[in-house]
């Protein structure tokens, strides 16, 4: 299965909004979206982008909470100009990791800042 970083940004902020430990079948997904959920969870519990528990199948996980690595992800990719920039910038060179992914983000985000609010950072 490929990564979906489109989904993966969704889980994240779908655990955010819930504002307390949630369990995955809470998740108002489309069913592709469901069947891919377990893979994607299971990735960002590896990358400690979240902490929670699967279920003996692995199909559903319980007490699902962002980490501070996750929190760092949803605040870098917030703003949708942003992410749509950073996908578009990766698409370029053939997709890129997390870590790349990230940091151009945090370029775009820098550019979007000093746009809209007169920074110079």
């Amino acid at each position: 299965m490929k990564r979906d970083m489109d989904l993966v940004r969704l889980l994240l902020f779908k655990i955010e909004e819930a504002g307390a430990p949630i369990d995955s079948r809470a998740f108002a997904l489309t069913e592709e979206q469901t069947k891919q959920a377990p893979y994607h969870l299971r990735m960002l519990s590896d990358a400690e982008y979240i902490r929670g528990a699967p279920s003996s199948n692995g199909l559903v996980w319980g007490r699902l909470e962002l980490t501070w690595a996750g929190h760092e992800f949803l605040d870098t990719l917030r703003d949708p100009t942003v992410w749509e920039k950073t996908k578009s910038g990766a698409a370029k060179v053939g997709g890129v990791g997390v870590d790349m992914l990230l940091g151009i983000a945090k370029e775009y985000l820098k550019s979007e800042l000093r746009e809209r609010l007169g920074l110079s950072l």
